[in-house]
């Protein structure tokens, strides 16, 4: 990122993806799929968001082995003599599927900031790293910042 005219780095991430300056706060974010860069100006921003989400896809998948080992079960009742092996297995996999997606589901606990600025773009910023003690610390700098910047602004007016 190009600095204008009196700018300052105020944080930048170990990535290099989130830069926040006197001015500005910048997301770029590259992967094989996507690539974006946001900017928005300090004094455009009406919202900072904190928050975190879970991926659902592996509760859904510990709600499809709970039923899958309800029919190994169910089946395994008609006492068929040449399926019970394979029976038997089922349910065992279904059962350490279970445990296996409730654990990943924990594991996947996201972090994030959502800075909203006055034109209405989104400013998504994953964390995926970040202490919540520093994600507050990166908050308060931010605000801390906007209002260096909005004071600034300010004065010169």
């Amino acid at each position: 990122m190009n600095l204008k005219d009196k700018e300052e780095k105020i944080l930048v991430s170990d990535n290099q993806e989130v830069i926040l300056t006197n001015i500005r706060i910048s997301n770029e974010v590259k992967s094989f799929f996507k690539s974006s860069y946001i900017t928005v100006f300090l004094e455009d921003i009406s919202s900072v968001e904190k928050g975190f989400e879970f991926d659902f896809t592996f509760l859904k998948f510990a709600i499809y082995s709970i039923i899958a080992a309800v029919l190994f079960s169910v089946f395994q009742s008609f006492k068929i003599e040449e399926l019970y092996l394979l029976l038997q297995f089922g349910l065992s996999l279904s059962v350490l599927f279970i445990v296996l997606s409730i654990i990943l589901f924990f594991l996947s606990k996201r972090r994030y900031i959502i800075i909203e600025s006055m034109g209405g773009k989104l400013l998504l910023i994953n964390l995926r790293k970040m202490s919540d003690k520093n994600i507050d610390e990166f908050v308060k700098v931010l605000l801390e910042a906007k209002l260096d910047r909005i004071d600034s602004i300010k004065q010169r007016l």
